[in-house]
């Protein structure tokens, strides 16, 4: 007899587990570091220019620059889309990283294209040419500039955060 009691007694212990009780909440996201983040800013003229990623992740330290950014030129590469709603030829795009005091440290740029109404395009630029910035920096910002005829003339800046060190 005392084991029906057991039985039972388990019986009524796995129906409340499986009937009795609600399935536990997923857990919550972990926060996203904010340094992660690249976070679109002013935009000016008629191209959208979208971030599309980064050879070296934005948020990452970049090591072994020497006492001057330049040490590290060559080093990041962006992709960036663009979506153009109208047809017309690019001069030039252009990408800045400027740093906390707002000193341009990195740029690059790629050679003249067009571009099609209604046709997205990306476009690679490596930020091969370095001011005068001494290691260690932090980046806040980066900007590209379309340039062209006022059809195509744009400009889209982020904040997003890098660390150039010796």
């Amino acid at each position: 007899m005392g084991w029906i009691v057991r039985v039972a007694g388990l019986a009524c212990v796995l129906a409340l587990a499986a009937c009795g009780s609600a399935p536990a909440a997923p857990p919550p996201p972990p926060p996203v570091d904010p340094n992660l983040q690249v976070t679109p800013g002013e935009s000016s003229g008629p191209i959208r220019i979208t971030f599309v990623s980064a050879t070296v992740t934005p948020g990452s330290t970049v090591s072994g620059c020497g006492p001057l950014i330049g040490g590290c030129a060559g080093r990041v590469r962006m992709t960036l889309q663009l979506n153009p709603p109208s047809d017309g030829p690019v001069l030039y795009v252009r990408i800045y990283l400027f740093a906390t005091n707002q000193q341009a440290c990195l740029s690059g740029q790629i050679d003249p294209f067009s571009v099609r109404a209604g046709v997205s395009q990306n476009v690679d630029v490596t930020l091969d040419t370095a001011d005068q910035c001494g290691t260690p920096t932090s980046i806040a910002n980066m900007a590209a500039v379309v340039e062209g005829p006022v059809q195509v003339a744009s400009r889209q800046t982020w904040s997003l955060h890098y660390v150039f060190a010796p």
